[in-house]
């Protein structure tokens, strides 16, 4: 059985692996999570009743949205 001791040296070495991925990532890629990340911040807000805070810019393109969304 794993002590804790190991358990927290095992799940500490996988936080450091999934950072060293992310940071490989492409720029592009990263802002999409960010954008992401962002609009999931923005539900949870709106059931609060916070104003949207997340960049108006297309997840695909990453190019200024020039319309406006309903319902996102």
């Amino acid at each position: 059985m794993d002590t804790a001791e190991n358990l927290m040296r095992s799940a500490l070495a996988h936080k450091e692996q999934r950072r060293k991925e992310l940071a490989a990532l492409p720029y592009a890629e990263k802002i999409r999570i960010l954008l992401r990340l962002q609009r999931m911040a923005d539900a949870v807000g709106r059931t609060r009743g916070a104003a949207p805070r997340a960049w108006k810019i297309d997840e695909q393109t990453l190019m200024p949205q020039t319309r406006i969304l309903t319902g996102r």
